[in-house]
């Protein structure tokens, strides 16, 4: 007895199904994030189906302005579109204190994978230790601080050499580069370490102890001088590579 032409289209559609569930790429697996001295590199394992070509990563980010005021819209990774690699730095990416939701997926051919999804807030990573430049200008101790993520406020501690116990603390909020101590005494070695913190109390460690003397008194004219020539070469050095310090 043949089969019924029903019968026939059904065992069709079955194979067909079948042909699409070899062929289906599995999402990428364990994706996890890689921060080191606030590099922030998104990883994740390769696809283990078989592919007759080359298989080729897409990286998207979506944070809370994306969430919330573009209904739930995606951004693409610029530098991790169609990659072979397994990893994606995104420090650049992630420019904000918000929390992210990250998704990756696979790409054979015109075959694409579904999407493997990772949440990431860069406030729950421990910041570098910073780095600072003590000068003296007359009665005047200048502290240059250069840190990341530039968002980070800082707290320096100053004393009296040998007596570390007695120190003082001054913050600096975030847009704050070079801190100034007045009214010093002539003839006395004042010692500063500093450390940068963010709003989640997530903290790096201290500078190691850098001890200047304070000479004595200075005009107005040639403090404000140095000030700004501080300044300057600490927007010099950021224009001249934008890494967090090591």
């Amino acid at each position: 007895m043949t089969p019924t032409r029903p019968r026939k289209l059904l065992m069709m559609v079955i194979l067909l199904e079948l042909s699409n569930d070899v062929w289906m790429l599995l999402a990428p697996g364990t994706v996890s994030m890689e921060t080191v001295d606030m590099r922030h590199v998104l990883r994740w394992t390769q696809l283990m189906t078989p592919c007759n070509t080359t298989v080729l990563y897409s990286v998207q980010y979506q944070g809370e302005f994306e969430l919330l005021i573009k209904n739930g819209s995606w951004i693409n990774a610029p530098e991790c579109q169609q990659i072979p690699l397994t990893n994606c730095d995104l420090t650049f990416d992630l420019g904000s204190d918000s929390d992210y939701s990250l998704r990756v997926r696979g790409q054979c051919g015109s075959t694409l994978s579904a999407w493997t999804r990772f949440s990431f807030n860069r406030n729950n990573m421990t910041p570098p230790v910073p780095e600072i430049k003590v000068t003296a200008a007359g009665d005047v101790l200048l502290v240059a601080v250069r840190k990341f993520p530039l968002t980070a406020a800082t707290r320096v501690m100053m004393w009296r050499r040998d007596e570390e116990q007695q120190a003082k603390t001054h913050l600096m909020p975030a847009d704050q580069d070079v801190l100034q101590v007045a009214a010093l005494q002539e003839g006395v070695v004042y010692c500063v370490k500093a450390q940068v913190f963010l709003k989640s109390d997530t903290q790096s460690g201290f500078t190691d102890s850098h001890c200047v003397s304070i000479t004595g008194t200075e005009n107005t004219s040639s403090l404000l001088l140095h000030s700004r020539k501080m300044k300057l070469n600490q927007v010099q050095e950021l224009q001249r590579g934008s890494s967090p310090p090591r």
